[in-house]
Formats: structure tokens, C-alpha cells, sequence
């Protein structure tokens, strides 16, 4: 039961501090915050406190964050009959598209902390809905600014961006809640608390505010750099995923103003967590996985995009009696978007190499979406489709929503298995093998710092710095030819290999002819197989035996 390496990183984390050597990676070492993800590294350490065996650990990651996963839908359910309160069918509906949302699905259940995110943030949006009754007497009203307050805080506790939506959150109750300080109080007080108390941990145990990994993905890292990937990441998403839940959300709020109506109360509270989310990845310059296509910081705050898809489809099927013009505008839109996507123009390799046969990928994703465009458009001008039922056409545009968002990763799910899953399988072998096959001593280099360290229990090396302060701020490298990818431009072989000296070296990123001379003048000989590649120091490590536990561990797996 595999998790994504990131995961199995917070897993090692929450294993040492289950067994008494502290929340630090290796124990003995001294405490570096390698995670971003306080509160679910801690239900790790929970986890671990049951003693499960390292192939079971990751099971019973995958089972929580599938109950977080369905009590999620439940909440997205109760927010859309708060903000539809006369509809039957848009709870329905934006409950089955949230539920088949295949980026939060696969992200939560490889063990990131995206789930736990999304549900604080869904919880705390109900509430603040709640607070906004027209009836709610004040002791009920500051239960739930308070409660809507201590889900964002645990929010910002689980990942410290969650402050971008406590701050769209704040905006909200200053604009709707009255009086608006003690309002503002009643919500924001939990959520500083919990800054200031976390901040006064980090600096005792750790002795840095923020988390390594925001030292190893910002600093150094020149802004424009970052908002040039941000944006391309952006475009990505929206031309390729969410282009259909985009144009029905904007489609609800351009029929709601066409009505002379208002939108109702918490859609625009739910497009500003979505827009301020958007700007945040822009800044940061996206997430180092995105060439997956599917970016698992947005995943946390679509959702509330698919809400608004579904009002904007139900709205759309309702106007469609008296004009199609908005409905062929938007499809029009759609196949835009699928030509741009099929056409090859979405500059992908600014977040990546191009892998082979990902060419292909992109023009089925793209062909996908002009079919989801031309679907719209038929709905527009064909009169027997026009005369169906404005509930059978809200279904069927929320279907082709979910077609055009889910349907390529689902099939590549069926083909690779999730995302990184092979490479994860590699490196969670060798782990098993370096632990069967080496001396608890024994230090081992590695630059993916998850499943090999959850595994072998042996001492590592953080070649790449995520829990390595001294390379988290040093000076990022840049390869010609080779994009800026957050959390993977920082190494230092002269420090992590020639003063550190690991018995064995798993991963060495991008070295250079001087680097591999380094690598001989410091003893170390390589090792190439079908099996692996790694170098070693002789006398300290036997690749013989390595190996053959290797083999071993994969006819294991072969046979189960």
C-alpha cells in the first residue's frame, strides 16, 4: 500500500515521533520541518502509534482520507442546499461531481493532506453560511463564526497557505456579518491563535518560522520565475480540467445578473476562495508535480468551482426556453479551449521535459474537450434537445463537465496506476532491500526522500534539501534546457556527498561531468543494472548483496 513519496516523507516524520525520537526525520538528527502539513503528519504519528507493519502503514493513510474524502461530499451537499435552497436536483448533482472529482480523489488517497484541507475548508464555508441565517439569533450566529474560525485554524495548522483562505473567509464577514468587529473577532481570534501558537513551536523546536520547504521552493527563487511557471500552471488547469466547470460557473452569474437578480449568498464567497487560491499558485509558481495536469493545491478549492458549475448549469438549462445565446457562447468557448489544448500551444515544457507519448495525451485531452464544446453547442441549436426537461439538461451539461475534467486521468489511471506509482514502487524496493541487506549504520544519499527512508529505517541524506536546512538555502541551480521546478533546483554534492560521506547513493540530480569526477576522486564507484543504479563506497556497502535482496523483494510483490 503505497503512498505518493511526499506522503511517505510526513509517514517517517510521524513513525519517529510515534516511537519517541521527536517529529524530525532521521532520528538523532537535529529537527528540521521537512513537512508543510502539520496537522496531518500528526495523524500519521497517530497512525503509527498502533505499531502497523511498514506494508500496512500506508492502508490505513488511504482509509482516512477516504472517510475525509466522503464526509466532504456530504458538506459540499449541505453548502449547495444552503445557497439553492428551492432546488432538489442541484445538491444531487453537485454532490455526484464533487464525489467523481478525480484530482482530490487521487491526491487524498496516495496520502497527501489534500483532503483533510478541502473538508476544513468545506466545513468552515457551512458554517459561515450558517452564521449568515436570516433568523440566526446572536448566541447562534457567534457558534458559528467561532466554529467557522476553528476550522479555518486547524485549516492553516494542516498547511500554512490555508491562510489564503481564512483571509477570503475574512473578507466575507466584514462584508456580510453585522456588527463587523465583533464578528471579525469571533472568526479571525482562532485562526491567530493558532498562528502565533504554531509560530512559537516552529521557533523553539525548530528555529525558523516558516517550513524548510518554503526556504527550498522561495528563496533564492526569482519572483518572475515563479509567476511565469504559476501562470503557465494556471492555464494548464483551467484550458485542460476545469474549462467546462469554468464556463458554467461564469454562466451562473452572468444569467443571474441577466435576470435582474443576485447571486445567491456564498457563491461569491466560494469563486473568491477559488480566484485567491488561483492567485497564490501563480505566486508561487505552481506545485512541483504539475506535469501531471492536475495541480493538488487548486484540487483543495474546486469543489466549490463544481458548485458553481452545477447552479450555472441548472441556470443555463432554465434560460435555454428563451435564449440560447449563452449556452453556444460557452460551448464556443469549450472547443476554443480544446483546440488550444489539441493544437499543442499550452507550453507544458516550462513545467517539464516531454515524456514520450505525452504528445498524444494532450491531443486526446484536447479532442475530449472540443467534443464536451460541441455537445454544448448542440444542446444550444438543436430544438429536440432544447425541448428535453431543464432537469435532464442540467444533467447532462453537469455529465459533460465531468467527462471534460475527469475522463483522460481516469483513463491513464487504468494504464500507469496513480500518479508516480511506478517510480514509487522502485524506490519503496530498494528501501526494503537496503533495509534486508545493510547494517543499521549504514547513511544512505537519496533525492527522493520518502518511500526509500520509510522503508530501509536507515539513516539518510537529503540530497535535494527538503529536510536539509543547509541546502534549502543555498543558491539554486539552473541547467540550461532544463525548466525550474519548485523544491528540485537545490543541491550541493560538495557538502552532501564529499563532507556528509553516505555509504551509498540513491538519485544523484543532474550531476555534472566535474560532479561524477568528485564521485570517483571521493572513492565511490557506480553501480549499473536493470535493477538499479547507484554509487557506493567500497567495504561499506555490498552491492552483490543489495541486489539480491532486491530481486527478492520484487518476486515478492511479483507473487502477490
Amino acid at each position: 500500500y503505497l503512498l505518493f513519496d511526499d506522503s511517505a516523507i510526513s509517514l517517517t516524520y510521524g513513525r519517529n515521533l510515534a516511537t519517541g525520537h521527536g517529529l524530525v526525520w532521521i532520528a538523532g538528527q537535529h529537527p528540521v520541518e521537512g513537512y508543510s502539513n502539520f496537522l496531518w503528519t500528526l495523524w500519521m504519528a497517530a497512525i503509527e502509534l498502533a505499531h502497523p507493519s511498514d506494508y500496512l502503514a500506508g492502508l490505513w493513510v488511504m482509509i482516512s482520507g477516504a472517510a475525509l474524502l466522503a464526509g466532504n461530499v456530504y458538506l459540499v451537499v449541505r453548502i449547495t442546499r444552503r445557497v439553492s435552497p428551492h432546488s432538489q436536483l442541484a445538491p444531487v448533482l453537485a454532490g455526484l461531481a464533487v464525489a467523481l472529482y478525480y484530482a482530490l480523489n487521487s491526491w487524498t488517497l496516495i496520502g497527501m493532506e489534500t483532503g483533510l484541507v478541502t473538508i476544513l475548508t468545506s466545513a468552515a464555508l457551512l458554517c459561515l453560511l450558517r452564521a449568515c441565517d436570516a433568523g440566526a439569533f446572536p448566541k447562534g450566529k457567534t457558534f458559528f463564526l467561532v466554529s467557522s474560525g476553528a476550522f479555518l485554524a486547524l485549516n492553516v495548522l494542516t498547511r500554512d497557505d490555508g491562510i489564503i483562505v481564512a483571509a477570503a473567509a475574512m473578507v466575507f464577514v466584514i462584508a456580510r456579518l453585522r456588527p463587523r468587529i465583533p464578528a471579525l473577532i469571533a472568526t479571525g481570534l482562532p485562526v491567530l491563535v493558532a498562528v502565533l501558537g504554531h509560530l512559537i513551536f516552529r521557533l523553539e523546536y525548530y528555529g525558523h518560522p516558516v517550513p524548510n520547504t518554503y526556504y527550498l521552493k522561495l528563496s533564492g527563487i526569482d519572483l518572475m520565475t515563479r509567476i511565469d511557471r504559476g501562470l503557465v500552471v494556471l492555464v494548464q488547469n483551467a484550458t485542460m480540467q476545469l474549462v467546462v466547470p469554468i464556463v458554467l460557473a461564469a454562466l451562473y452569474f452572468v444569467l443571474v445578473r441577466r435576470g435582474s437578480g443576485r447571486p445567491a449568498l456564498g457563491t461569491g464567497l466560494m469563486l473568491g476562495v477559488f480566484v485567491a487560491q488561483s492567485a497564490y499558485i501563480v505566486y508561487v509558481g505552481g506545485d512541483s508535480y504539475d506535469q501531471s495536469f492536475s495541480d493538488r493545491y487548486l484540487a483543495t478549492v474546486v469543489p466549490y468551482l463544481l458548485i458553481l458549475s452545477v447552479l450555472g448549469a441548472i441556470a443555463t438549462a432554465r434560460a435555454l426556453r428563451i435564449s440560447m445565446r449563452p449556452l453556444l457562447v460557452g460551448g464556443l468557448l469549450i472547443v476554443g479551449a480544446g483546440v488550444f489544448v489539441y493544437s499543442m500551444r499550452l507550453p507544458v515544457g516550462k513545467l517539464q521535459e516531454i515524456a514520450p507519448g505525452q504528445s498524444t495525451q494532450l491531443q486526446l485531452w484536447g479532442a475530449l474537450i472540443v467534443c464536451v464544446g460541441i455537445a454544448f453547442i448542440l444542446f444550444s441549436i438543436v430544438p429536440e434537445l432544447r425541448a428535453l426537461s431543464p432537469a435532464l439538461i442540467a444533467f447532462g451539461l453537469v455529465i459533460a463537465s465531468l467527462l471534460g475534467t475527469n475522463a483522460v486521468p481516469v483513463v491513464l489511471w487504468f494504464q500507469q496506476g496513480t500518479t508516480a506509482f511506478q517510480l514509487d514502487r522502485l524506490v519503496a524496493g530498494y528501501g526494503a532491500a537496503l533495509a534486508s541487506s545493510t547494517a543499521p549504520g549504514t547513511t544512505v544519499a537519496v533525492s527522493g526522500a520518502g518511500n526509500i527512508t520509510f522503508f530501509d529505517h536507515r539513516r539518510s541524506i537529503d540530497l535535494l534539501g527538503f529536510s536539509d536546512h543547509f541546502i534549502a538555502t543555498s543558491k539554486p541551480h539552473s541547467i540550461p534546457g532544463v525548466p525550474f521546478q519548485p523544491g528540485h533546483d537545490k543541491w550541493d554534492y560538495d557538502y552532501s556527498i564529499g563532507q556528509l560521506r553516505p555509504d551509498a547513493i540513491f538519485g544523484l540530480f543532474y550531476p555534472s561531468s566535474a560532479d561524477l569526477r568528485n564521485l570517483a576522486r571521493w572513492g565511490y564507484q557506480s553501480y549499473h543494472s536493470p535493477q538499479a543504479n547507484f554509487y557506493y563506497l567500497p567495504g561499506r556497502f555490498d552491492p552483490a548483496r543489495f541486489i539480491d535482496d532486491l530481486l527478492t523483494v520484487h518476486h515478492r510483490d511479483a507473487r502477490k
